[in-house]
């Protein structure tokens, strides 16, 4: 019988790299999430929506700048530790109450 020779196959080691790629690929999705939130808030509205009134428009982008504002303050909470617990503790000093150590 004959047999063939053992193969190793190399995985993946952890380097010095990875943090950097980390990086770059957050700074990606934020960079692509506000782009497109920028891009809704500073496009030209459609014919119909000007037919309608310019209240419309206004109204429309100020909620779209409402939920941008929203939901660039979660993800900073959710990122910044120090904020998280800042947060946690105004929401603590008026009656909130959690079961866990985070919010989120």
């Amino acid at each position: 019988m004959q047999f063939t020779a053992p193969s190793l196959a190399s995985l993946a080691t952890p380097d010095f790299s990875m943090p950097y790629n980390v990086c770059c690929l957050s700074s990606t999705l934020l960079a692509v999430f506000f782009g497109a939130m920028l891009n809704a808030l500073t496009a030209r509205p459609r014919v119909a929506a000007l037919q309608d009134g310019s209240r419309a428009v206004r109204r429309r982008k100020a909620v779209m700048a409402a939920v941008m504002i929203a939901a660039f303050s979660v993800l900073a909470v959710y990122l910044d530790a120090d904020l998280h617990d800042w947060v946690l503790a105004q929401l603590r000093s008026v009656g909130y109450q959690h079961d866990s150590e985070r919010l989120f």
